[in-house]
Protein backbone atom coordinates (compact mmCIF):
# COMPACT_ATOMS: atom_id res chain seq x y z
CA UNK A 1 0.00 0.00 0.00
CA UNK A 2 2.54 2.55 1.19
CA UNK A 3 4.53 1.64 -2.08
CA UNK A 4 1.44 2.43 -4.28
CA UNK A 5 0.81 5.78 -2.20
CA UNK A 6 4.22 6.39 -3.45
CA UNK A 7 3.99 5.94 -6.80
CA UNK A 8 0.77 7.78 -6.67
CA UNK A 9 2.51 10.76 -5.12
CA UNK A 10 5.66 10.30 -7.88
CA UNK A 11 2.75 10.42 -10.87
CA UNK A 12 1.30 13.89 -9.83
CA UNK A 13 4.90 15.23 -8.81
CA UNK A 14 6.15 14.49 -12.21
CA UNK A 15 2.90 15.28 -14.00
CA UNK A 16 2.77 18.71 -12.53
CA UNK A 17 6.73 19.08 -13.50
CA UNK A 18 6.09 18.21 -16.82
CA UNK A 19 3.30 21.05 -17.20
CA UNK A 20 5.13 23.60 -16.01
CA UNK A 21 8.03 22.64 -18.28
CA UNK A 22 5.78 21.99 -21.15
CA UNK A 23 4.26 25.72 -21.15
CA UNK A 24 7.80 27.37 -20.85
CA UNK A 25 8.75 25.04 -23.17
CA UNK A 26 6.42 26.31 -25.95
CA UNK A 27 6.52 29.78 -24.91
CA UNK A 28 10.85 29.79 -25.41
CA UNK A 29 10.67 28.15 -28.49
CA UNK A 30 7.82 30.57 -29.69
CA UNK A 31 10.33 33.12 -29.06
CA UNK A 32 13.08 31.65 -30.96
CA UNK A 33 11.09 31.17 -33.72
CA UNK A 34 10.08 35.07 -33.93
CA UNK A 35 13.60 35.94 -33.43
CA UNK A 36 14.84 33.66 -36.07
CA UNK A 37 11.56 34.18 -38.31
CA UNK A 38 10.97 30.21 -38.02
CA UNK A 39 7.48 28.73 -39.13
CA UNK A 40 5.45 27.99 -36.49
CA UNK A 41 4.54 24.65 -37.89
CA UNK A 42 7.90 23.93 -38.37
CA UNK A 43 8.69 24.86 -34.83
CA UNK A 44 6.36 22.21 -33.15
CA UNK A 45 7.07 19.48 -36.11
CA UNK A 46 11.20 19.17 -34.95
CA UNK A 47 11.93 21.29 -31.98
CA UNK A 48 9.18 21.17 -29.55
CA UNK A 49 7.83 17.36 -30.92
CA UNK A 50 11.01 15.92 -30.61
CA UNK A 51 11.70 17.53 -27.14
CA UNK A 52 7.41 16.10 -25.99
CA UNK A 53 8.67 12.73 -28.01
CA UNK A 54 11.40 11.42 -25.08
CA UNK A 55 8.76 9.58 -22.88
CA UNK A 56 7.99 7.30 -25.83
CA UNK A 57 11.51 6.94 -26.35
CA UNK A 58 12.65 6.30 -23.37
CA UNK A 59 9.88 3.46 -22.34
CA UNK A 60 10.38 2.13 -26.29
CA UNK A 61 14.06 1.45 -25.66
CA UNK A 62 13.42 0.06 -21.90
CA UNK A 63 10.66 -1.99 -23.13
CA UNK A 64 12.52 -3.53 -26.55
CA UNK A 65 15.19 -4.57 -23.74
CA UNK A 66 12.82 -6.41 -21.56
CA UNK A 67 11.58 -8.22 -24.74
CA UNK A 68 7.53 -6.86 -24.34
CA UNK A 69 7.60 -6.30 -28.11
CA UNK A 70 3.54 -6.45 -28.14
CA UNK A 71 3.45 -3.32 -25.47
CA UNK A 72 6.35 -1.40 -27.47
CA UNK A 73 3.98 -1.70 -30.54
CA UNK A 74 0.75 -1.12 -28.96
CA UNK A 75 2.53 2.06 -26.79
CA UNK A 76 3.97 4.03 -30.10
CA UNK A 77 0.59 3.25 -31.89
CA UNK A 78 -1.28 4.60 -28.99
CA UNK A 79 0.31 7.24 -28.47
CA UNK A 80 -0.32 8.24 -32.10
CA UNK A 81 -3.86 7.36 -31.61
CA UNK A 82 -3.95 9.39 -28.39
CA UNK A 83 -2.17 12.86 -29.91
CA UNK A 84 -4.87 12.77 -32.59
CA UNK A 85 -7.84 12.76 -30.16
CA UNK A 86 -5.94 15.23 -28.03
CA UNK A 87 -5.79 17.53 -31.47
CA UNK A 88 -9.99 16.62 -31.92
CA UNK A 89 -10.40 17.45 -28.25
CA UNK A 90 -8.96 20.87 -28.46
CA UNK A 91 -11.03 21.85 -32.04
CA UNK A 92 -13.69 20.29 -30.23
CA UNK A 93 -13.65 23.05 -27.07
CA UNK A 94 -12.00 25.85 -28.83
CA UNK A 95 -13.79 25.40 -31.97
CA UNK A 96 -14.99 28.99 -31.59
CA UNK A 97 -11.64 30.91 -30.79
CA UNK A 98 -9.06 28.87 -33.61
CA UNK A 99 -9.16 28.59 -37.55
CA UNK A 100 -8.09 25.10 -38.68
CA UNK A 101 -5.47 26.41 -40.95
CA UNK A 102 -5.22 23.29 -43.00
CA UNK A 103 -2.79 22.88 -45.95
CA UNK A 104 -0.97 20.25 -48.02
CA UNK A 105 1.60 20.17 -45.53
CA UNK A 106 -0.79 18.21 -43.06
CA UNK A 107 -2.13 15.45 -45.50
CA UNK A 108 1.54 15.01 -47.08
CA UNK A 109 2.62 14.53 -42.59
CA UNK A 110 -0.63 12.04 -42.82
CA UNK A 111 0.28 9.93 -45.55
CA UNK A 112 4.05 10.02 -44.69
CA UNK A 113 2.79 8.23 -41.04
CA UNK A 114 0.34 5.91 -42.82
CA UNK A 115 3.29 4.73 -45.17
CA UNK A 116 5.45 4.33 -41.86
CA UNK A 117 2.95 1.81 -40.49
CA UNK A 118 2.07 0.59 -43.71
CA UNK A 119 5.70 -0.91 -43.06
CA UNK A 120 5.55 -1.56 -40.06
CA UNK A 121 2.33 -4.04 -40.72
CA UNK A 122 3.75 -5.59 -43.88
CA UNK A 123 7.14 -6.15 -42.38
CA UNK A 124 6.35 -9.99 -41.31
CA UNK A 125 5.92 -10.95 -45.03
CA UNK A 126 9.01 -9.04 -46.83
CA UNK A 127 10.96 -11.76 -48.53
CA UNK A 128 14.17 -10.06 -47.27
CA UNK A 129 14.92 -11.01 -43.49
CA UNK A 130 17.93 -9.08 -42.57
CA UNK A 131 20.54 -6.39 -43.78
CA UNK A 132 22.67 -4.17 -42.11
CA UNK A 133 23.31 -4.65 -38.25
CA UNK A 134 20.80 -7.50 -39.18
CA UNK A 135 18.42 -5.01 -39.24
CA UNK A 136 15.60 -5.90 -41.74
CA UNK A 137 15.67 -2.75 -44.47
CA UNK A 138 12.10 -1.81 -43.53
CA UNK A 139 14.03 -0.62 -40.27
CA UNK A 140 16.51 1.66 -41.98
CA UNK A 141 13.71 2.85 -44.72
CA UNK A 142 11.17 4.36 -41.91
CA UNK A 143 14.48 5.95 -40.37
CA UNK A 144 15.55 7.08 -43.91
CA UNK A 145 11.87 8.49 -44.64
CA UNK A 146 12.04 10.37 -41.11
CA UNK A 147 15.63 11.84 -41.80
CA UNK A 148 14.39 13.51 -45.43
CA UNK A 149 11.33 14.34 -43.93
CA UNK A 150 13.51 16.54 -41.44
CA UNK A 151 15.80 17.44 -44.55
CA UNK A 152 12.61 18.96 -46.54
CA UNK A 153 11.27 20.41 -43.47
CA UNK A 154 14.52 22.05 -42.80
CA UNK A 155 15.20 23.37 -45.99
CA UNK A 156 11.52 24.87 -47.11
CA UNK A 157 11.85 26.92 -42.87
CA UNK A 158 15.65 28.25 -44.44
CA UNK A 159 14.07 29.84 -47.37
CA UNK A 160 11.29 31.43 -45.06
CA UNK A 161 13.57 32.33 -42.40
CA UNK A 162 15.83 34.45 -44.61
CA UNK A 163 13.51 36.85 -45.39
CA UNK A 164 11.01 36.94 -41.61
CA UNK A 165 14.67 36.98 -39.47
CA UNK A 166 14.31 39.65 -36.77
CA UNK A 167 17.59 41.53 -35.34
CA UNK A 168 18.47 39.11 -32.22
CA UNK A 169 19.65 40.26 -29.17
CA UNK A 170 22.15 37.57 -28.01
CA UNK A 171 21.35 38.69 -24.38
CA UNK A 172 17.61 37.02 -24.93
CA UNK A 173 18.85 34.54 -27.37
CA UNK A 174 20.93 33.07 -25.09
CA UNK A 175 18.06 33.11 -22.54
CA UNK A 176 15.48 31.07 -24.65
CA UNK A 177 18.02 28.57 -25.32
CA UNK A 178 18.62 27.86 -22.07
CA UNK A 179 15.42 27.47 -21.13
CA UNK A 180 14.65 25.38 -23.58
CA UNK A 181 17.28 23.04 -22.99
CA UNK A 182 16.57 23.21 -19.41
CA UNK A 183 12.67 22.44 -19.80
CA UNK A 184 13.55 19.58 -22.59
CA UNK A 185 16.24 18.03 -19.51
CA UNK A 186 12.55 18.59 -17.15
CA UNK A 187 10.52 17.04 -19.56
CA UNK A 188 12.89 13.81 -19.75
CA UNK A 189 13.53 13.17 -16.25
CA UNK A 190 10.11 13.64 -15.00
CA UNK A 191 8.62 11.87 -18.18
CA UNK A 192 10.73 8.71 -16.68
CA UNK A 193 9.34 8.48 -13.35
CA UNK A 194 5.63 8.97 -14.35
CA UNK A 195 6.27 6.16 -16.52
CA UNK A 196 7.69 4.03 -14.57
CA UNK A 197 4.77 4.99 -11.76
CA UNK A 198 2.44 3.83 -14.44
CA UNK A 199 3.90 0.42 -15.01
CA UNK A 200 3.33 0.07 -11.54
CA UNK A 201 -0.31 0.94 -11.95
CA UNK A 202 -0.38 -1.35 -14.77
CA UNK A 203 1.18 -3.97 -13.22
CA UNK A 204 -1.63 -3.95 -10.28
CA UNK A 205 -4.42 -3.79 -12.46
CA UNK A 206 -3.42 -7.27 -14.34
CA UNK A 207 -3.91 -5.81 -17.96
CA UNK A 208 -2.90 -7.68 -21.39
CA UNK A 209 0.39 -6.21 -22.77
CA UNK A 210 -1.49 -4.35 -25.71
CA UNK A 211 -3.95 -2.52 -23.80
CA UNK A 212 -1.79 -1.44 -21.24
CA UNK A 213 0.43 0.00 -24.27
CA UNK A 214 -2.60 1.19 -25.99
CA UNK A 215 -3.94 3.08 -23.17
CA UNK A 216 -2.22 3.37 -19.53
CA UNK A 217 1.54 3.24 -21.05
CA UNK A 218 0.41 5.99 -24.10
CA UNK A 219 -1.58 8.76 -21.79
CA UNK A 220 1.82 8.68 -19.60
CA UNK A 221 4.19 9.14 -22.73
CA UNK A 222 1.87 11.43 -24.44
CA UNK A 223 1.24 14.07 -21.48
CA UNK A 224 4.03 16.60 -22.98
CA UNK A 225 2.20 16.51 -26.22
CA UNK A 226 -1.09 17.62 -24.18
CA UNK A 227 0.62 20.37 -22.35
CA UNK A 228 2.57 21.94 -25.03
CA UNK A 229 -0.88 21.62 -27.67
CA UNK A 230 -3.06 23.46 -24.86
CA UNK A 231 -0.48 26.49 -24.24
CA UNK A 232 0.00 26.68 -28.56
CA UNK A 233 -3.66 27.17 -28.08
CA UNK A 234 -3.23 29.38 -25.95
CA UNK A 235 -1.14 31.17 -28.22
CA UNK A 236 -3.78 30.37 -30.99
CA UNK A 237 -1.18 29.11 -33.39
CA UNK A 238 -2.48 26.00 -34.90
CA UNK A 239 0.48 25.78 -37.27
CA UNK A 240 1.71 25.19 -33.65
CA UNK A 241 -0.66 22.69 -33.20
CA UNK A 242 -0.45 21.00 -36.17
CA UNK A 243 3.13 21.17 -35.82
CA UNK A 244 3.19 19.38 -32.67
CA UNK A 245 0.75 16.62 -33.30
CA UNK A 246 2.26 15.50 -36.73
CA UNK A 247 5.75 16.13 -35.62
CA UNK A 248 5.58 13.98 -32.64
CA UNK A 249 3.14 11.22 -34.38
CA UNK A 250 6.57 11.11 -37.24
CA UNK A 251 8.78 11.05 -34.28
CA UNK A 252 7.12 7.85 -33.05
CA UNK A 253 7.21 6.00 -36.01
CA UNK A 254 10.98 6.81 -35.80
CA UNK A 255 10.88 5.38 -32.41
CA UNK A 256 10.11 2.13 -33.47
CA UNK A 257 13.20 1.85 -35.55
CA UNK A 258 15.78 2.83 -33.06
CA UNK A 259 14.05 0.63 -30.52
CA UNK A 260 15.11 -2.17 -32.96
CA UNK A 261 18.69 -1.66 -32.18
CA UNK A 262 18.15 -2.17 -28.40
CA UNK A 263 16.85 -6.14 -29.16
CA UNK A 264 18.84 -9.04 -29.19
CA UNK A 265 16.12 -10.69 -31.52
CA UNK A 266 16.15 -8.38 -34.69
CA UNK A 267 14.26 -7.65 -35.94
CA UNK A 268 11.09 -7.93 -33.97
CA UNK A 269 9.43 -5.75 -35.99
CA UNK A 270 9.24 -9.10 -38.38
CA UNK A 271 7.73 -11.01 -35.77
CA UNK A 272 4.58 -8.98 -35.22
CA UNK A 273 1.74 -10.73 -33.37
CA UNK A 274 -1.62 -10.98 -35.05
CA UNK A 275 -2.75 -8.59 -32.33
CA UNK A 276 -0.31 -5.85 -33.10
CA UNK A 277 -0.68 -6.02 -36.72
CA UNK A 278 -4.72 -5.60 -35.91
CA UNK A 279 -3.74 -2.64 -33.56
CA UNK A 280 -1.58 -1.11 -36.53
CA UNK A 281 -4.20 -1.15 -38.70
CA UNK A 282 -6.47 0.61 -36.53
CA UNK A 283 -4.01 3.32 -35.91
CA UNK A 284 -3.44 3.43 -40.09
CA UNK A 285 -6.54 4.24 -40.86
CA UNK A 286 -7.38 6.61 -37.46
CA UNK A 287 -4.27 8.52 -39.16
CA UNK A 288 -5.73 8.82 -42.38
CA UNK A 289 -8.90 10.15 -41.30
CA UNK A 290 -7.14 13.36 -40.10
CA UNK A 291 -6.98 14.81 -43.93
CA UNK A 292 -10.20 13.51 -44.79
CA UNK A 293 -12.14 14.66 -41.91
CA UNK A 294 -10.44 18.20 -40.74
CA UNK A 295 -9.98 19.29 -44.78
CA UNK A 296 -13.81 19.39 -44.80
CA UNK A 297 -13.76 22.16 -42.29
CA UNK A 298 -15.09 25.46 -43.76
CA UNK A 299 -12.90 28.23 -42.21
CA UNK A 300 -16.17 30.46 -42.02
CA UNK A 301 -18.33 28.30 -40.18
CA UNK A 302 -17.36 26.94 -36.90
CA UNK A 303 -19.82 24.29 -36.42
CA UNK A 304 -18.16 21.99 -39.06
CA UNK A 305 -15.15 22.11 -37.10
CA UNK A 306 -17.11 20.78 -33.58
CA UNK A 307 -18.69 18.22 -36.11
CA UNK A 308 -15.28 17.07 -37.88
CA UNK A 309 -14.04 17.23 -34.21
CA UNK A 310 -16.19 14.64 -32.40
CA UNK A 311 -16.35 12.26 -35.24
CA UNK A 312 -12.41 11.82 -34.77
CA UNK A 313 -12.71 11.68 -30.73
CA UNK A 314 -15.77 8.68 -31.26
CA UNK A 315 -13.57 6.84 -33.65
CA UNK A 316 -10.54 6.91 -30.86
CA UNK A 317 -13.47 5.60 -28.12
CA UNK A 318 -14.16 2.49 -31.01
CA UNK A 319 -10.31 1.87 -31.36
CA UNK A 320 -9.67 1.43 -27.58
CA UNK A 321 -13.14 -0.74 -27.65
CA UNK A 322 -12.00 -2.77 -30.49
CA UNK A 323 -8.27 -3.28 -29.46
CA UNK A 324 -10.15 -4.32 -25.58
CA UNK A 325 -11.92 -6.94 -26.99
CA UNK A 326 -9.64 -8.52 -29.40
CA UNK A 327 -7.33 -8.54 -26.83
Amino acid sequence: MESLLTHIFLYIASAVAIAIAGVFLVRSGESLATKWGLDHAWLGSVLIAAATSFPELATSIRVASLGSYDMLISNICGSICFNIFLLSLVCFIFYKKIVVDFDRSVTKASFLIAGMLSLVILSPYFPVKKTFLSLGFETWLILGLYFFYMFLSFKKNKNECEQKREEISKKYFYKDILIYLFCVLVIFIASHYCVKAAEVFVSIAGLGNNFVGLVFLALATSLPEGVTVFEAVRLKSMKLVWGIILGSNIFNMCVISLSDFFVSDKSFIKNLSLQNQFISILTLLYVLLVPYVFSKCSKKYSFDLKKSSLLVIVGYFLILLFSFNFS
